[in-house]
């Protein structure tokens, strides 16, 4: 038997995002810019505006909360 695996996340209303942009899938970050992107980070904001989370996935800022 095969072992699938997968990396996203799906909101309640639908919205999903994955680790990678179809375009070029090398890039990691590329998914952000993506047609799903504004509204799946509607519900995710919190995770996303977090300094600790922006730090790993490359990017500068963030606020410093008890979320981060």
């Amino acid at each position: 038997m095969t072992k699938v695996t997968a990396q996203m996340s799906v909101s309640l209303d639908g919205f999903y995002a994955g680790p990678m942009d179809p375009k070029d899938p090398g890039d990691m970050a590329g998914w952000m810019d993506g047609p799903e992107a504004p509204g799946f980070f509607r519900v995710t904001r919190w995770a996303v505006d977090a300094a600790g989370w922006r730090e790993r996935m490359g990017y500068a800022g963030g606020e410093q909360s008890i979320d981060s």
